[in-house]
């Protein structure tokens, strides 16, 4: 994939989530969404921006996360989970 196919991918999810499996969501740390916010180098800066995915990921209906920095992800999935 490139970074279109993962842009289209996250895009999609709904899609992929109605297919009725249970959706793993990897985006963790990942290049790829540096592209919706330019500049950030370092992975560790990276973890905003995954917690953001991953919140968006759940209001699309994945089930599961896969993520580095478990507590940021915590919390905004359960913030993000509490207002479904």
């Amino acid at each position: 994939k490139n970074v279109q196919h993962n842009i289209d991918l996250q895009k999609g999810l709904d899609k992929v989530v109605a297919l009725g499996y249970p959706v793993l969501f990897g985006i963790s740390r990942k290049r790829v969404w540096t592209t919706y916010w330019v500049g950030i180098p370092k992975l560790k800066d990276r973890d905003q921006g995954t917690a953001a995915l991953s919140g968006y990921a759940v209001t699309k209906g994945v089930k599961i996360v896969r993520v580095h920095n478990v507590d940021a992800n915590r919390d905004i999935v359960k913030t993000i989970s509490g207002i479904l």
